[in-house]
């Protein structure tokens, strides 16, 4: 078990690379170069599935159901309809009726990109959904102990299944095998880390060998992953590569905070947090204003490629600019898209 010391360090860390997850996502949808988008693309959502098994808590699959639905499947729709709004007044699509006719199917497929053009990152919610629920229910059926160890084959044989067949799924169950496997191994991770409690020396050789094969597998192969695409083959390499680069990330940030004066992380911990709240609506909201700056930039000219500092800077501005303001403004609503996160900064409502 970890003391109070070892427990703020593991809440620090976490923040620390859900804050680099989304940092990587906005980056990935800002047209960054190659090929630091194919670097990114490697991992960055198996990272996402990954940390989110690392904070997996089980329970019966009904209650299970009723909590993720709340805070994963009603911010999905929300977040699709508003998104879909702000797409459509800002880009003038707003006054076409195949705009109005493409929503509610692309809500319903929730698939990246031809369904959710507007705002594609959306996948992820009900994805992960699917992948919690299925954890719940292996453990239900199998066992806490072998429910999590056989969801990582269960998620290996699916995703050729899925790949063939992801016309007929709905509500990102075609991604969801994927996620699933690192969802699954997110949980065994933490598990191990409980029982093992690696100290500073061997998490920075784990972070350390981790990006070594990382770099390795990035370098032989030419194309690159995009798990949203299901662009995931061959299956064993990207495997290796998502696995590599998601392990080394979470070990860096465990081993920085391993290493860190327990003042500093104690000092910090209140900062990153608020940091960390609104990594959830920055994620939800940033595309489609990054993909209206990056058309903006070509019609004036500029190419969108060459102006990726400028995408990302902006992007993520403007985006929190926007996500403050609505939390100001309608607090019970804000609340409500998020699915209840908290930032601790919200004004109570009267």
């Amino acid at each position: 078990m970890m003391n109070k010391v070892q427990a703020k360090q593991h809440d620090v860390s976490l923040d620390m690379v859900r804050i680099f997850g989304v940092a990587l996502v906005i980056a990935g949808h800002s047209h960054f170069p190659w090929p630091l988008e194919k670097a990114i693309y490697s991992f960055h959502m198996p990272l996402f599935f990954f940390l989110s098994g690392m904070l997996f808590r089980n329970s019966p699959p009904v209650t299970l159901a009723r909590k993720k639905f709340k805070t994963l499947i009603i911010p999905y729709v929300m977040a699709s309809l508003l998104t879909a709004c702000l797409y459509g007044v800002a880009s003038g699509a707003v006054l076409t009726p195949d705009f109005y006719l493409s929503i509610p199917p692309g809500i319903f497929r929730a698939q990246s990109p031809d369904g959710l053009f507007w705002n594609s990152p959306l996948w992820f919610l009900p994805a992960l959904f699917w992948c919690f629920m299925a954890m719940a229910l292996l453990s239900r059926f199998v066992g806490d102990r072998l429910g999590p160890l056989l969801a990582v084959p269960a998620g290996i044989l699916l995703v050729g299944w899925a790949a063939t067949h992801r016309e007929y799924l709905p509500l990102g169950l075609d991604t969801a095998s994927e996620g699933l496997i690192f969802v699954s191994l997110g949980f065994l991770f933490t598990q191990v880390l409980a029982k093992i409690r690696l100290n500073s020396i061997r998490l920075g050789l784990l972070a350390a060998a981790s990006f070594f094969v990382w770099l390795i597998l990035f370098a032989i192969h030419p194309d690159y992953f995009v798990v949203a695409h299901l662009k995931v083959f061959p299956l064993w390499l990207w495997l290796a590569l998502s696995l590599s680069g998601t392990v080394a990330v979470v070990a860096f940030f465990t081993f920085a905070c391993d290493v860190l004066p327990e003042r500093v992380v104690s000092s910090s911990r209140q900062s990153l947090v608020k940091v960390a709240a609104y990594t959830f609506p920055l994620y939800m909201f940033h595309k489609p204003i990054i993909t209206l700056l990056a058309e903006w930039l070509g019609r004036a000219g500029y190419d969108p490629q060459s102006s990726y500092p400028f995408l990302f800077l902006c992007g993520t501005a403007i985006t929190l600019a926007g996500v403050l303001l609505f939390e100001f403004c309608t607090p019970r609503f804000y609340a409500l898209v998020v699915g209840g996160r908290s930032t601790g900064i919200r004004r109570s409502s009267r």
